[in-house]
């Protein structure tokens, strides 16, 4: 019977061994097993960095490009909200952090496109 830490240690290097397969993988389908392989082993744990990385790449570049732009809006208003900014000012911070992007734009349309994203998520 494994204890709860050789099993965390146990995942923890399956999954440094499924990071480096990714990383070297040749095709699609390779990396993908690899991503499927680690979100399991992710069960009961929090994702590691490259993991979560590599699905919000894989996932995003499925994206329209409008989209990807308003999704990455979202998440900075919701960043700034959960660290305890006003709406406002979460609005202003996504406008601030995204400066110079291509999801650039005033604290107004990150509102707009965090309502977007909102509304969309309602509909599913």
């Amino acid at each position: 019977m494994h204890s709860n830490q050789t099993l965390g240690t146990e995942i923890t290097a399956s999954l440094e061994a499924m990071h480096r397969k990714w990383k070297k993988a040749n095709s699609n389908v390779d990396r993908d097993a690899c991503l499927l392989g680690a979100l399991w082993l992710c069960r009961l744990r929090p994702l590691p960095d490259w993991l979560h990385e590599a699905l919000d790449d894989l996932l995003t570049a499925r994206l329209p490009k409008a989209l990807r732009r308003d999704r990455r809006r979202w998440v900075l208003v919701r960043e700034g909200h959960e660290h305890g900014l006003t709406w406002d000012d979460a609005y202003a911070y996504a406008s601030e952090q995204l400066a110079g992007s291509d999801a650039q734009g005033s604290p107004r349309t990150m509102k707009w496109s965090y309502q977007n994203i909102q509304r969309d998520m309602r509909r599913r």
